[in-house]
């Protein structure tokens, strides 16, 4: 006779009752040059894991840089599946060869469900990467 004894251990995800709590991180990356696939990754993360599914939706905003002539636009839900801690947003930058000061876009979070927003604000930097152009002028004495 086999007697079979199961020992169970819950994971103890949201300790004391502690709802997590949702960031997003700054980033920047080069701009690149015309033709160019270059991203920007943001690193969203909670506080802590969770048993629940949570979701946070998200939206961009232009500063310095533009939607569809710096960057492509994206927005919509992200969601944690239990007990994950750390999701990614990936950017498209449109490079080209023109010579700027660096760029600025952000990435705004909010509605979140099962949790908290603690970061709503992720700026994202494009580093301008392009020559400044050399300009030749002619002295006529």
């Amino acid at each position: 006779m086999f007697i079979l004894i199961s020992i169970f251990t819950s994971v103890q995800a949201q300790t004391d009752g502690e709802i997590p709590s949702i960031s997003i991180n700054n980033q920047s990356a080069l701009e690149g040059d015309m033709g160019d696939a270059n991203t920007i990754i943001f690193t969203v993360s909670l506080s802590n894991p969770s048993a629940q599914s949570i979701t946070v939706e998200y939206a961009n905003s232009e500063e310095t840089a533009f939607a569809e002539f710096d960057f492509v636009t994206i927005g919509g839900v992200l969601t944690f599946p239990a007990f994950t801690t750390s999701q990614e947003l990936t950017f498209e930058i449109i490079g080209d060869d023109i010579d700027e000061p660096d760029e600025t876009f952000h990435v705004e979070l909010f509605s979140a469900t099962n949790a908290t927003i603690a970061n709503a604000t992720g700026i994202a930097t494009i580093i301008d990467d392009d020559e400044m152009p050399i300009i030749l002028s002619l002295i006529h004495i």
